[in-house]
């Protein structure tokens, strides 16, 4: 359930931050912008700062245009800087004045250096220009944020005054409960016909919704701890459902009769604001009973933090409703329709009931959830909210609202960041493990096994991660009222880049670039899956060319995606000579090897001496190839064991082929008889058993028979060798292996002796001499 409590804090987090002002990004268009213009906006600007009444509204009205002049100015140093060094080139080309020179080349020369001269003029008067607006934006925020302290700590009547003025006047309360009953609540404007009517819709929607009530209440069938949580999911629904459907069908009923009675009233009667939003009170009260409470009933929150869970919904429900009702009050007729007085009273009380609610949220939340609800976190909170409450009950209301402001907003942003963080880390690793359905079939989809990674996801993973932390960023800006040009400069810095030494960056074209690079490999994937599950399958080429077509079209897919990819990212190509010249250097030096197994992989995928299931032997080296890369091959052994072999030790070294273009073979199996064995008997045996084995060819055309050639004599037996071909040579050590069972059986029953090794010791008498030597010894 962490989670989905997440989910319900942000969405009620936001709730509570409809009150907080947005900040507006409106700029002119650069192209509708000329030098006089701007010069005469930014006139007004430095005229503005220097009156001794600066309007604020004035100097909002210029921040919005400031950043749009910023872009025309740097606009207009670019283009002047351009022209300067193309004149600048084209003078370099003419060269020097000589005497005697054609008088088409003074004129053009004389062209050119006037022309230089306007372009100077003109880059000069841009860069002012530039520089103007940049002090007018650093003035514009100094007086910003000396007004906003201004405001921050400007005091108002504290809470005892406040208090003590209410005391002393309570008719003010009563004369403006009867002024808004009468004028302002929009009851005034109803009949008795509306009333009935009205009371009406109302009793046949409880009628209606206590139906469904008893609908619901037959499908309840409370599930077991072994079921599924779809099914735990379900039965949390229909609980919540039942409780709170009568009471949202009332509510809608309500609020749809009361637009259509009211939908020519100007204003919106305050009768009509209370009924519209009692429904989104109902649906997000409900809300907050399905995950905590219901969600309890049916198993799905351990049974252990029932005591939290219950607690946490009550304050929850608690905040939605404090929410609707400071809307109510602070944001409606009803704000205007109190005095002064009573207005601010009512804004400190309810300022303190819903801070000390929040308090107790949070830390109900963080006892619910271990992991986000930290103690050092909840701390820092639940002090800024104190010190939010100690400054309005002082009297410091605008920067208590400001401080409540930021730390709202804040929150707003961080829990956000982590659902949507979380979410996408989900996302991303089902993507990458294949857990759900949907998610196994995009891994068939392109081609990938579901243990196997997908290609480029890894690039679209940066991508988003990048995308959440830039909005995550840009909403603090704003929660924290970052001065608008800070936006422009941000904005311009991601839209028309960056230099760094002599490289420009440009992150919007790299966020492109790296998205058409997972596209492309993407696509290149799926390509090489149709290509050899499907298309080429249907086709006469042998599995080998097939496996090599399969790859060259993959090495070939991933150069273009490289290369688009590098193409929308801004790469020079021409640049690459350099690059190229830098690699030839450093192959000279240290990268002949990797060259050469490069080279090799493609000759290897060409030519293909070696296919992917052949049974090879390089070197000391035997098994079957595995897979061929571009770089080294891969052979498995009989053993399991996986070896990488360069590519180049294939082609320039001496490979063993068992199975190149033909998987028959020879086998050669040595036996050896007794002295005195019956030479004629042995080798019809022998021949017998080769040709009653399945996998011996019995004869052919390009395949002699089995033969058994007399071998020679041996020291201990007759040695003599049966040869036949086989029609797998992968089964070459099986096929001998029962041709000797067979061989043993057989000799057996028929009296034939396989010998072992003998020798014979002679015992040679000593001479007469050696006798007393030996005695000594």
């Amino acid at each position: 359930m962490k989670l989905n409590i997440s989910t319900f804090i942000c969405v009620a987090l936001v709730i509570l931050g409809a009150f907080l002002s947005g900040v507006s990004n409106a700029k002119e268009n650069p192209d509708q912008l000329d030098a006089t213009t701007i010069i005469e906006a930014l006139d007004g600007v430095e005229k503005e700062l220097k009156s001794k009444t600066i309007r604020v509204e004035k100097l909002d009205e210029y921040m919005t245009r400031l950043p749009g002049f910023s872009s025309w100015a740097h606009q207009c140093v670019q283009s002047a800087r351009d022209g300067l060094n193309s004149v600048n080139g084209h003078l370099a080309t003419l060269g020097e004045a000589v005497e005697g020179e054609p008088v088409n080349v003074i004129k053009k020369r004389n062209s050119l250096l006037k022309e230089k001269t306007i372009l100077e003029q003109e880059l000069a008067s841009c860069r002012v220009i530039s520089l103007r607006n940049e002090e007018a934006i650093a003035k514009i925020n100094q007086v910003k944020q000396s007004l906003l302290a201004e405001e921050l700590f400007a005091k108002g009547p504290d809470f005892f005054t406040l208090l003590k003025d209410n005391w002393q006047h309570p008719a003010i309360w009563i004369d403006a409960t009867k002024t808004f009953i009468t004028e302002n609540s929009g009851l005034e404007k109803q009949t008795i016909g509306h009333f009935l009517l009205f009371l009406f819709i109302v009793i046949a929607s409880v009628g209606i919704g206590l139906y469904i009530k008893l609908l619901l209440k037959r499908f309840e069938n409370p599930p077991h701890t072994e079921d599924s949580r779809t099914k735990k999911y379900l039965y949390a629904l229909t609980i919540t459902g039942r409780l709170y459907i009568p009471y949202i069908l009332v509510s809608i009923s309500a609020a749809i009769y009361i637009f259509i009675a009211t939908r020519d009233l100007t204003p919106t009667p305050f009768v009509s604001i209370v009924l519209y939003g009692v429904p989104i009170v109902l649906i997000l009260m409900s809300l907050v009973h399905f995950y905590l409470r219901s969600s309890l009933e049916s198993g799905l929150i351990v049974p252990e933090k029932e005591k939290v869970a219950r607690s946490l919904a009550r304050r929850l429900k608690v905040l939605v409703a404090l929410v609707f009702i400071g809307y109510l009050l602070l944001s409606t007729i009803a704000a205007q329709s109190l005095p002064e007085p009573a207005f601010l009273l009512t804004r400190t009380i309810y300022a303190v009931i819903l801070l000390l609610n929040i308090v107790w949220i949070l830390w109900l939340f963080g006892r619910f959830n271990k992991v986000t609800g930290r103690l050092a976190f909840r701390f820092v909170v639940t002090t800024l909210f104190a010190s939010m409450l100690v400054a309005d009950l002082l009297g410091y209301r605008n920067l208590s609202f400001y401080v409540f402001q930021i730390t709202i907003g804040t929150l707003i942003s961080f829990g956000l960041f982590r659902l949507i963080s979380d979410y996408t880390k989900r996302i991303f690793e089902g993507l990458e493990h294949g857990k759900t359905r949907w998610q196994r079939k995009i891994h068939i989809l392109v081609g990938v096994k579901e243990d196997e990674p997908v290609p480029g996801l890894i690039w679209l993973r940066v991508v988003v991660s990048l995308l959440i932390w830039s909005g995550f960023l840009v909403a603090l800006m704003i929660v924290w009222n970052v001065p608008q040009s800070y936006f422009h400069i941000f904005s311009e810095k991601v839209a028309t880049g960056f230099t760094i030494g002599s490289f420009d960056i440009f992150p919007i074209q790299v966020v492109e670039a790296i998205l058409v690079l997972v596209i492309l490999l993407t696509i290149n994937s799926w390509f090489k899956k149709r290509l050899e599950q499907r298309w080429l399958t249907k086709t006469s080429i042998e599995r080998g060319a097939r496996e090599s077509m399969v790859a060259i079209t993959g090495y070939v897919g991933l150069s273009i995606a490289i290369i688009l990819a590098l193409s929308v990212a801004g790469m020079d190509f021409s640049k690459l000579a350099i690059i190229a010249g830098a690699l030839s250097v450093g192959i000279g030096f240290g990268l002949q090897n990797i060259v050469n197994n490069f080279i090799s992989g493609l000759i290897l995928l060409f030519e293909r001496p070696v296919k992917t299931g052949d049974w090879v032997v390089v070197g000391t080296v035997e098994g079957y190839v595995k897979k061929i890369s571009i770089r080294s091959t891969m052979i498995q052994t009989f053993d399991r064991a996986d070896i990488i072999v360069p590519n180049s030790e294939l082609i320039s070294g001496n490979v063993t082929n068992l199975m190149l273009h033909d998987m028959r073979g020879r086998i050669r199996v040595p036996i050896g008889v007794a002295y005195g064995s019956d030479t004629a008997k042995v080798k019809e045996i022998l021949l017998k058993i080769a040709n009653d084995h399945s996998e011996v060819v019995k004869g052919g055309v390009l395949d002699p028979e089995p033969r058994v050639m007399f071998m020679g004599f041996g020291h201990s037996s007759l040695d003599f060798e049966l040869r036949c071909y086989i029609r797998n040579i992968d089964k070459r050590l099986s096929t001998i292996s029962d041709i000797n069972f067979a061989i043993d059986a057989a000799f057996r029953d028929n009296k034939i002796e396989i010998p072992f090794p003998q020798r014979d010791i002679h015992v040679r008498d000593l001479p007469p001499q050696a006798l007393p030597e030996l005695n000594k010894k």
